[in-house]
């Protein structure tokens, strides 16, 4: 069986973009179950090798009307059996499930969160017309999609075929031990550290909501820390608001894009999680933080299948500032030993239930069901 995963971006265990990460332990551990796995990268940096899969690197194009002759060569050498696309209102992706369709290769597609009808509203007008010529035609051709537990946003749009239910995993050899190192700010010494990590959108990711959530709680032994890269105009955004609430450097800091060990001590040095976000696909961050053993303040939408609130683990909220700033006064309220038994039965949860390699084999196995 010849899989060709097709991603805008890199596939790399090491970024703070989940969909790039997906690609890079899935196409690996397909490759371990006995697939013939490649990867086409459309990006513009180097690529990074995976273990057992081919990847190839396609300079970035953007047209959702023709593919680059780079593209066209790449295709016609690997002559996938089935083509993975992953996310969707990528133009290219357009194209090359226009390839597949003219070819009869089947393909299927990873939304990845972006069937979410919060998402919709982002340039309603001009997503309208994009949708009725390009996104619910490469839609309705895909012999499956598939869902991270996000099958209710994926029919919302208005998908009716089949939908595959296949959560994302995680590697728990990506945890590593701390240094031993003081990498929290000094303003957050004798405090409770919530932890925030991921790009800063601040629409999907709900900070405004956290932000002001975090403020109404009148917290005064509590500190904020935000870490990740901005996203477009987020860090602008988000300083201004904090600013605005009377959040200053002794409650909420910045602390920029973290990978590796840094990031790990970040992680061991923290207290409780959060992750408030509008919409997601599958937040592979949250399952992150349940590898590490750490609580979790999350919405519905960023609790990856239900998971911890199915188990009783999360300090769950709603989507309102109202509801965030109550959720973080029951952190506070948590005893340690309580916080302890939280993280440690999370990260069972996450060695028994996501492991790549048992994904891997679900995902081989509805490929198997389309392949002709």
């Amino acid at each position: 069986m010849k899989i060709l995963h097709w991603i805008e971006g890199r596939c790399a265990p090491d970024t703070a973009n989940g969909v790039d990460k997906v690609v890079y332990y899935l196409s690996r551990a397909e490759a371990v179950e006995g697939a013939q796995v490649s990867v086409m990268c459309e990006s513009d940096k180097d690529v990074l090798p995976v273990t057992g899969v081919n990847v190839v690197n396609i300079p970035r194009q953007r047209n959702c009307l023709w593919l680059s002759q780079d593209a066209l060569d790449a295709l016609e050498e690997i002559k996938p059996d089935l083509i993975h696309i992953h996310s969707a209102y990528v133009p290219t992706g357009i194209s090359v499930a226009r390839w597949a369709r003219k070819k009869k290769v089947p393909y299927v597609i990873s939304p990845h969160g972006n069937y979410s009808g919060q998402l919709a509203t982002r340039r309603r007008w001009r997503k309208v017309l994009y949708n009725r010529l390009f996104e619910f035609p490469c839609a309705k051709g895909a012999a499956f999609v598939h869902s991270m537990g996000d099958d209710k946003a994926i029919r919302g749009f208005g998908y009716r075929g089949l939908i595959e239910v296949v959560p994302n995993g995680f590697e728990m050899k990506s945890c590593l031990e701390s240094s031993g190192n003081n990498v929290l700010p000094s303003e957050a010494k004798g405090k409770t550290v919530f932890l925030f990590i991921g790009r800063l959108d601040v629409e999907q990711k709900g900070l405004d909501l956290l932000f002001a959530g975090f403020a109404k709680g009148e917290l005064d032994d509590a500190f904020l820390l935000i870490v990740g890269p901005g996203w477009r105009d987020g860090t602008e955004r988000l300083q201004k608001l904090s600013s605005q609430l009377g959040l200053d450097q002794s409650k909420v800091q910045f602390f920029g894009s973290a990978f590796g060990q840094l990031k790990s001590d970040l992680i061991h040095a923290s207290d409780i999680f959060v992750h408030t976000s509008r919409w997601e696909g599958f937040p592979m961050a949250v399952i992150e933080a349940m590898a590490y053993g750490k609580p979790c303040l999350v919405t519905d939408a960023a609790d990856p299948q239900r998971t911890l609130s199915n188990h009783k683990l999360s300090i769950s909220c709603q989507i309102s500032e109202e509801s965030i700033g109550s959720a973080f006064r029951k952190a506070m309220a948590l005893e340690p030993e309580e916080r302890r038994s939280i993280g440690s039965r999370s990260r069972s949860i996450v060695e028994s239930q996501f492991s790549w390699e048992a994904v891997a084999r679900s995902m081989v196995a509805a490929y198997r069901k389309v392949i002709k």
